[in-house]
């Protein structure tokens, strides 16, 4: 990995704001470095539950939901890790869910991001094993907090078990403040029962 990308994609995720990110992705420079996100912009999603049509849109706007959740519920700034993890897990999506009509639709940045496991991005950002680790858990698992009714109490016991728990529930938190129900309402903020005091105890 050129030294000098890793040094420009690690500044951005550390400093840069939701347009900046959102901009980058159209960069070869970035797309070399996460595969697929070049293909992000007019990505057309049509009727989505995301507030914003295009999964470009969509995955800045929890990045900036991550920076503020991560503030407001630990008093501490996003690391790299959950902030790259935010990245991974919108373009690792085969498909994305509409909200009536026509099915699912092909996302084109899944198969370019395939071929790239999240572990080799993060060796080549430089990651050290356990951060790979918790970014692997992070971008595999995000979805299951989504699906916190379904996983069933044993994986949510596995959740909840995790070292990695507290960067889960900012993900999510920061994943639901982004998305809408027709009717308006966010959807399901689980931070109590992914990441209490009680339950890491």
């Amino acid at each position: 990995m050129n030294a000098e990308l890793r040094g420009r994609f690690q500044h951005l995720l550390l400093h840069a704001d939701a347009p900046a990110l959102l901009a980058a992705f159209a960069q070869p420079w970035f797309n070399e470095i996460v595969p697929g996100a070049e293909q992000m912009i007019g990505c057309g999603q049509g009727t989505t539950k995301h507030l914003e049509g295009d999964v470009a849109e969509h995955t800045a706007l929890v990045f900036e939901n991550l920076l503020k959740v991560a503030v407001r519920r630990l008093g501490r700034e996003a690391d790299f890790v959950e902030r790259l993890a935010v990245v991974l897990h919108d373009l690792r999506k085969p498909a994305v869910r509409v909200d009536r009509g026509g099915g699912d639709i092909a996302f084109p940045g899944h198969e370019a991001l395939a071929a790239k496991d999240v572990s080799v991005i993060g060796e080549y950002l430089g990651l050290s094993i356990s951060a790979i680790e918790r970014l692997h858990f992070l971008v595999a698992r995000h979805g299951d907090a989504h699906s916190w009714e379904e996983i069933g109490e044993e994986g949510r016991m596995e959740l909840r078990a995790s070292p990695f728990a507290e960067s889960l529930a900012l993900l999510q938190e920061a994943d639901a403040l982004s998305c809408l129900f027709p009717d308006g309402s966010h959807l399901p903020i689980y931070w109590n029962e992914i990441c209490s005091e009680s339950l890491r105890q």
